[in-house]
């Protein structure tokens, strides 16, 4: 087993890039970390988890978490307000977990949740008021919250005979 906690940072990191680790399993901490430029955790074929980045509030570009095969479960994030990438969250075989982000504000470029097959449901994002390019959701079976998203600048892109329950993004004044 291999595991990767932090418990006192207190800054600002440039970038975080956990990627092709065959034996990391868990990630946890960063608790104390304010703001990131990007963080990347893919292609780690082990990695169960993903927990902490609890003030974490900014982020100058992308949040991206993916190809790893056995994540089961992403927590945290809770103080993330505004991305200045995209937040994907994509190619996970066996994740049925994920944050609600109801802190996030603004994602400047896209929100993607692709090709995670056991992650039935998406439930959050009720401070968000901006997608800077496009939302793509695909095999969510139940997606809710979005009671503030006011523009979406690309498109929106929810596919798969699964989804069965979309937003009414009561909000939403532009797409496009």
């Amino acid at each position: 087993m291999r595991f990767i906690t932090f418990t006192s940072f207190s800054l600002t990191i440039s970038s975080l890039c956990f990627s092709n680790s065959a034996s990391l399993e868990r990630i946890s901490g960063f608790n104390n970390l304010q703001q990131a430029r990007s963080i990347t955790i893919a292609l780690n074929p082990k990695l169960k988890e993903i927990q902490g980045f609890e003030s974490l509030s900014t982020m100058n570009e992308s949040l991206e978490i993916g190809f790893s095969d056995a994540l089961e479960r992403i927590s945290g994030f809770s103080s993330l307000r505004s991305l200045g990438g995209q937040l994907n969250i994509s190619n996970n075989l066996v994740l049925t977990e994920i944050p609600s982000f109801n802190n996030l504000v603004t994602i400047s470029n896209d929100l993607n949740f692709t090709s995670n097959p056991t992650l039935m449901q998406v439930d959050g994002f009720n401070s968000l008021e901006l997608i800077g390019n496009d939302l793509n959701v695909e095999s969510i079976r139940s997606l809710t919250g979005f009671t503030k998203l006011k523009k979406i600048t690309s498109f929106v892109d929810i596919r798969k005979s699964t989804v069965e329950i979309i937003p009414s993004f009561e909000s939403l004044e532009e797409v496009g």
